[in-house]
């Protein structure tokens, strides 16, 4: 299965972030203060609901084609729980995902 190269860019990111996550060093998750999104102010309901999401949606994947993430995802068979990061991290995570989809 080929994924577009918006998508793809988004797969790393997120991939990068978890795995910052899960060592331990989230606050690597960088973020640019002086970011600002064409959709205008991040508000942080705004960034708790985009993180919701992307939780529910790593769920949703998991549950509707475990044989697939078993096979093909590097045996990832759980949530990446992005809900774990600190608000700051969480943000950046948003961010980062805004780049890629406006730039």
């Amino acid at each position: 299965m080929s994924q577009d190269p918006t998508t793809k860019l988004v797969t790393e990111w997120l991939q990068d972030c978890y795995l910052l996550l899960e060592s331990g060093e989230e606050e690597r998750i960088e973020r640019n203060l002086n970011y600002q999104s064409p959709m205008g102010v991040l508000t942080d309901d705004y960034v708790d609901r985009v993180i919701e999401a992307i939780d529910k949606e790593f769920v949703y994947e998991l549950e509707k084609y475990p044989e697939y993430h078993a096979k093909n995802a590097d045996g990832a068979n759980y949530p990446p729980e992005f809900w774990r990061l600190s608000p700051e991290s969480r943000r950046a995570v948003v961010e980062g995902i805004h780049k890629i989809l406006f730039p």
